[in-house]
């Protein structure tokens, strides 16, 4: 089977119309960055979200599989002393646990991600407060 194209790998090509073929400049940068306008990006707690549910499910098998485990030498665990930490980092700190994704990312990473889930959250209260109002209407139905 044969594709449509076709690729000239010497320095001189014999074929003309792979000469008069104009080449599109690709940018470097754009290979890894995608426009806003061609397509929904995922943002960082909508891809944790994701993949926590795939490892949810992957420690679930692992439960299933795992062997009983090995009783301890009676090592007793020293905890480490915790240090404070100013107000507004340990602030910083919390919200970056309540945002999915988002534990070891800079402020203002931080703060656009949580923007972001704090939308995608008000959206699904609505969509939810929706479909609670339809299917209220729909079991109390005409009387």
């Amino acid at each position: 089977m044969r594709s449509g194209l076709s690729f000239d790998f010497s320095m001189g090509s014999s074929n003309p119309d792979a000469n008069s073929r104009k080449r599109r400049k690709i940018d470097p940068d754009s290979q890894t960055r995608i426009p806003p306008e061609t397509g929904p990006t995922r943002t960082r707690w909508s891809r944790a979200i994701l993949t926590n549910r795939l490892s949810l499910r992957l420690a679930q098998i692992n439960r299933k599989h795992k062997k009983a485990a090995k009783p301890s030498a009676g090592k007793s665990r020293s905890r480490k002393p915790v240090k404070k930490l100013p107000p507004v980092e340990s602030k910083v700190k919390v919200l970056s646990r309540l945002v999915p994704g988002c534990r070891k990312v800079s402020l203002p990473n931080l703060l656009e991600e949580t923007t972001d889930y704090i939308a995608a959250l008000e959206m699904q209260v609505k969509a939810m407060t929706f479909l609670t109002g339809l299917l209220n209407a729909g079991a109390a139905g005409p009387a």
